[in-house]
């Protein structure tokens, strides 16, 4: 399934985590890295031979007794849901999970671990940051335009450098 959002999402950089798995009790080691649009979501299981690839997808949930595996390629990954959620609860479309174990680390089991590094690391581009501010739109998909400014507002600075806009009746610029 392709996302069809214009303003798709993924990490500025690797985000590395480690910790224990909660059902096996092993050391867990994980990469989750930016990945391009319509990639998805695609877990990699590095310490497996030739690192088969797992993708999130609700035909390859094998288990969810005591949280959700997935199989695909011969290999499997389990307790995913934290992640996913935080995943998906911050607004990220695309990731690369390399994990070195069959199932994600528990860390304080909760998706919070996960959110809190993911503002740290930020966003990957300024259309998607902009979505999120109250008043805010993109529009056309290159246009951002703040409700409810009066007509005097013509011009828009950023970063202290004034950004002319292509029409001043609209109080947006092009990104």
């Amino acid at each position: 399934m392709t996302n069809t959002n214009p303003f798709q999402k993924t990490l500025k950089e690797t985000l590395s985590i480690e910790g224990v798995g909660l059902h096996t009790g092993k050391s867990v080691s994980l990469n989750i890295m930016p990945a391009s649009e319509n990639h998805g979501f695609k877990f990699r299981r590095t310490d497996l031979l030739q690192s088969p690839i797992i993708e999130v997808f609700a035909e390859h949930v094998i288990d969810t007794s005591r949280g959700t595996k997935l199989q695909q390629n011969g290999a499997t990954i389990g307790t995913i849901e934290h992640l996913m959620a935080a995943l998906v609860g911050s607004g990220i479309d695309n990731a690369l999970i390399e994990v070195d174990n069959e199932e994600m680390p528990i860390l304080d089991g909760s998706s919070l671990p996960y959110i809190e590094n993911f503002k740290k690391i930020g966003d990957s581009d300024a259309a998607v940051a902009v979505k999120r501010v109250p008043g805010v739109s993109v529009q056309g998909g290159k246009y951002v335009y703040v409700r409810g400014l009066g007509d005097r507002y013509t011009k828009t600075t950023l970063n202290e450098l004034e950004i002319p806009g292509l029409d001043p009746d609209r109080n947006s610029i092009q990104l």
